[in-house]
């Protein structure tokens, strides 16, 4: 699906994921040694490796690891991952293209932003939630967990908060 992370949770087979993945820890790390002494016993077989940046070893021990216990398709989706990344950058772009166009390097709280992005229809893939509020509440997190960061000229800056309104401002600097 499109947005898993927006399923409900009773669909998941384990819904309390990192709850479960405690309780099974042995089972869990049995298992994986498990995968790994049978890549050994077989002499260490080589597998497809796909490069992956600074990864090199590690991707092809793990390709290796899994081929042997007759998974295949390691890094496989890797294009099509790029290529969603690509597309979710070019939309944060052009979003803070369009903010420093209206602007510039002025403090501006969600509210405003908010209003930009459906004014200009930007970061449609991004902020999908069902109203406005929930729009809102997604663009304040997703900014802040790009604080700090550089899309195309620009780069996000946290510039505290609008104590008149009680709210977290940003402000875009030139990169």
């Amino acid at each position: 699906m499109e947005h898993p992370e927006s399923r409900p949770e009773a669909e998941f087979k384990h819904p309390q994921l990192l709850t479960w993945v405690k309780g099974h820890r042995s089972e869990l790390v049995y298992a994986a040694l498990t995968v790994v002494q049978n890549w050994i016993a077989q002499g260490q077989p080589s597998g497809q490796q796909t490069p992956l940046g600074m990864y090199e070893k590690w991707a092809r021990v793990m390709s290796r690891i899994l081929a042997a216990a007759g998974i295949g398709g390691f890094l496989s989706n890797l294009e099509e991952a790029h290529a969603a990344q690509d597309e979710e950058r070019r939309s944060w772009r052009e979003f803070f293209e369009a903010w420093w166009i209206e602007y510039a390097g002025e403090r501006v709280g969600v509210k405003d932003l908010h209003k930009l992005v459906e004014d200009k229809d930007l970061l449609l893939h991004t902020l999908n939630a069902d109203n406005e509020h929930g729009r809102k509440v997604q663009l304040g997190l997703e900014l802040k967990q790009r604080v700090g960061r550089r899309f195309g000229d620009y780069k996000l800056a946290d510039a505290g908060s609008d104590s008149s309104r009680g709210t977290l401002v940003y402000r875009l600097e030139p990169a």
